[in-house]
C-alpha cells in the first residue's frame, strides 16, 4: 500500500500440518513513513515453529525502527512587532508520543501550543533581533527553527531607554 504518508509492505507465509503436529509461521511487515521530508522506516520480523505435543517451539521476533525525526518548520524572516507568529512542526515520531515547542533564545514570550504547532505574539523591539525555538517529538527528535522580528518603526524614549510602541487605530 502506497500513500503520501509512506508505504507499508506486509508478507506473511503460513505452513501448517492438517493432523496439527506441526505449524511455522514467518511474517515480515516493513513500514516507511514521510512527513515534512524526512522519514523513517521500521522492520519487523516474526517467525515462530510449534510442534503440538509441546515439546518444541520457538519463536523469534526482530524489530528494527530508525528514530524519529522531527522538523521545526523553516526560518521566519522580517516578522512585524506584535504580530502573531505561526510556528508549524512535522515528524515522524508515532502519533502518540508527545510533542514540545519551547523558547531557547530572545525575548521571552509567551508560547500557546496546541500538538504540532505553537504561536505567539513577536515582541516590540527597538533592533532587529532573533528569537530561536525548539520542536521537539517524542524522546528525542529535535529542531530549532529562528524567527527575526524587525525593528519597530514607531519608538520613544522613556527614562532615558528606547522602547517600541505599539500602533493602535483610534476610530471616532
Amino acid at each position: 500500500m502506497t500513500t503520501e504518508q509512506g508505504q507499508l509492505l506486509r508478507l506473511e507465509l503460513n505452513n501448517t500440518t492438517v493432523g496439527g503436529s506441526q505449524g511455522q509461521l514467518l511474517r515480515l511487515e516493513a513500514a516507511t513513513a514521510i512527513a515534512g521530508g524526512a522519514q523513517s522506516q521500521l522492520l519487523r520480523l516474526e517467525a515462530s515453529s510449534s510442534v503440538s505435543a509441546g515439546a518444541q517451539g520457538q519463536l523469534i521476533r526482530l524489530e528494527v525502527r530508525n528514530p524519529a525525526v522531527a522538523n521545526a518548520g523553516p526560518d521566519q524572516a522580517s516578522i512585524e512587532p506584535f504580530s502573531t507568529v505561526q510556528l508549524v512542526g512535522t515528524d515522524t515520531a508515532g502519533s502518540l508520543d508527545p510533542r514540545v515547542w519551547t523558547q531557547l533564545s530572545g525575548p521571552a514570550v509567551v508560547l500557546t501550543q496546541s500538538g504540532k504547532t505553537a504561536s505567539f505574539t513577536a515582541p516590540g523591539v527597538v533592533d532587529i533581533t532573533d528569537l530561536v525555538f525548539g520542536y521537539t517529538a517524542g524522546d528525542s527528535a529535535q529542531d530549532t527553527v529562528k524567527v527575526t522580528v524587525m525593528e519597530a518603526t514607531e519608538q520613544a524614549v522613556i527614562g532615558g531607554r528606547r522602547v517600541a510602541l505599539q500602533q493602535l487605530a483610534v476610530h471616532l
